[in-house]
């Protein structure tokens, strides 16, 4: 299962910086700001501080304003910036922006080559869907359907590559039941086969094979945009009804499963049968490439690569 990378892309090393007091100043109002106009249905904020949906340029001034922060923002954060995602048109356009002003107020730069950036290897990682197969008995798996691969990270000790052929397979039990001990003699060399603890809601094919995790997808209500207008919405509720709301309590997932028996005895592979309890949307995603550093070398040189399969595979 190749992983292939892509090659560097510029970061702009002091974007957090630039951008933390015009953030901070969005909403804010002051002396000399225009009124408002009432917004239409179509265009009515998320949140009352918003501001208008659009902003004229105007000449900016050495004072910080209102005015001068919201020509600055509107312009870099316009939909013609397309969000700005690393290399895209839009984050070229903001951060040679920022350079600019920086070159203006007389920062020294500290990048690569007397510049202000610095070249890093950045760029989409994922797995190629034409050359990842795998197959059982001479009859192919679907991918996608039939199973999807694990991606390596450092936690999961799982390889990145895999180039098996009449490799036997061995069933080994339950994933992460590690108070059963696995015999290497039984397992080097094979194909291990497991199946998910059946605790295991969901299994993530990013952060391990497979993991007690719940992914962002999963529960849309809980994070993002969507979080917040909710969140908002029952603290008006609760000011409102003259409730005094519940102390903020964070609410993490639980830690990654990780069992690395079968690495430790010498699989060639593993497998776990949970891919039909995997949330769709990441299923979906399992090939689609996402944007990421390159690390400075393999990721698990020599281990074994991993995979979900579903029942029906299994």
């Amino acid at each position: 299962m190749p992983l292939p990378f892509a090659v560097a892309r510029r970061a702009l090393l002091p974007l957090l910086a630039a951008l933390a007091a015009p953030l901070a100043a969005q909403g804010a109002a002051g002396k000399g700001d225009a009124p408002r106009r009432t917004a239409t249905p179509a265009e009515r904020p998320a949140w009352p501080d918003e501001g208008p949906r659009r902003w004229a340029p105007r000449p900016t001034g050495t004072a910080i304003t209102p005015n001068d922060l919201r020509t600055r923002l509107y312009g870099f954060a316009d939909d013609s910036m397309q969000g700005r995602r690393i290399g895209e048109a839009g984050n070229t356009k903001g951060t040679e922006y920022i350079a600019r002003e920086f070159r203006r107020l007389g920062l020294k730069p500290a990048g690569d080559s007397g510049s202000y950036f610095q070249v890093l290897p950045f760029g989409p990682v994922g797995f190629d869907k034409a050359q990842a197969t795998l197959t059982v008995n001479g009859a192919p798996l679907a991918a996608g359907a039939d199973w999807i691969p694990t991606t390596p990270t450092p936690a999961n000790g799982v390889g990145s590559r895999a180039a098996l052929a009449n490799v036997p397979t061995v069933y080994a039990g339950v994933y992460g039941d590690t108070a059963v001990a696995l015999d290497p003699a039984l397992l080097r060399g094979k194909v291990v086969v497991f199946r998910a603890a059946p605790a295991q809601a969901r299994v993530a094919a990013s952060s391990g094979a497979p993991v007690s995790f719940v992914s962002c997808a999963d529960v849309p209500d809980r994070f993002g945009a969507n979080a917040a207008i909710a969140l908002e919405a029952k603290q008006r509720a609760d000011a409102a009804a003259g409730r005094t709301p519940p102390a903020p309590r964070v609410a993490l997932p639980p830690a990654p499963l990780r069992d690395l028996r079968a690495q430790r005895a010498g699989a060639a592979a593993v497998l776990v049968i949970g891919l039909d309890e995997m949330a769709p949307a990441t299923v979906a995603a399992a090939f689609d490439g996402r944007n990421g550093l390159r690390p400075a070398g393999p990721v698990n040189p020599g281990a074994p690569a991993a995979a979900p399969i579903s029942r029906k595979a299994a």
